[in-house]
């Protein structure tokens, strides 16, 4: 992805990695369908189009409290989907698989990878 940002510059990486930082921030998961910023902050990125004149913009103040049930909230909710999600991925696999029983003294095929049994140094 990196290579499509930076072009034919790939030694000026450095100077687009707040751009990806931002733009990987802002994109939303395809599950939870909101953005990995808004679901730590219960709000979106303040990017160049947000910039405003700071002396028209009203001073609020936010309770501690209805935040922190808001974002409490927020998180119950990513977490929920995630789970339906996992578990509809793997309903969906499983309907591919079909469970196999052995019985002892059958006769299995069992494919042992050499990384398994390393050469142990013979020495005359």
């Amino acid at each position: 992805m990196l290579r499509c940002i930076v072009g034919d510059r790939p030694k000026k990486w450095d100077h687009v990695l707040a751009q990806a930082e931002f733009a990987y921030d802002e994109s939303p998961n395809r599950s939870t369908l909101k953005s990995p910023f808004q679901i730590l902050y219960n709000m979106h990125l303040r990017g160049i189009c947000e910039l405003r004149d700071l002396q028209k913009i009203e001073i609020r103040s936010v309770n501690g409290e209805d935040f922190a049930i808001a974002m409490s909230e927020l998180h119950e909710q990513v977490k929920k989907i995630l789970q339906d999600t996992r578990n509809n991925y793997k309903q969906q696999e499983n309907v591919h698989r079909k469970e196999v029983k052995f019985e002892v003294g059958g006769v299995v095929l069992a494919h042992l990878r050499k990384e398994r049994f390393p050469r142990e140094n013979i020495t005359n």
